[in-house]
């Protein structure tokens, strides 16, 4: 599956989660749980599932891969020029 584009991400989990493991974050930084969903953008559709499982489990973590692009900046771009508002690169 290693192909780039949009993807779509839900976690399973009842209790929320830290989104990071680095422990100088995990006290302050965001949690995560089934009622949330992700959408963004992956160079690699593998190496992004991947790293979800790592840090949340590979039971825990529902990944969808959306739209297959060659080019994700520009089919960005084209499909809206006037946002300024960008998916986060992964």
């Amino acid at each position: 599956m290693n192909q780039s584009g949009i993807y779509i991400v839900q976690l399973l989990n009842e209790i929320p989660m830290p989104v990071t493991r680095d422990p100088r974050y995990v006290d302050i930084c965001a949690t995560v749980n089934r009622t949330n969903i992700k959408v963004g953008k992956a160079k690699d559709f593998s190496i992004r599932r991947l790293n979800y499982w790592k840090d949340f489990g590979a039971e825990s973590v529902l990944f969808e891969p959306l739209a297959g692009l060659d080019d994700i900046k520009t089919a960005e771009r084209e499909s809206n020029p006037q946002s300024t508002q960008r998916l986060p690169e992964d």
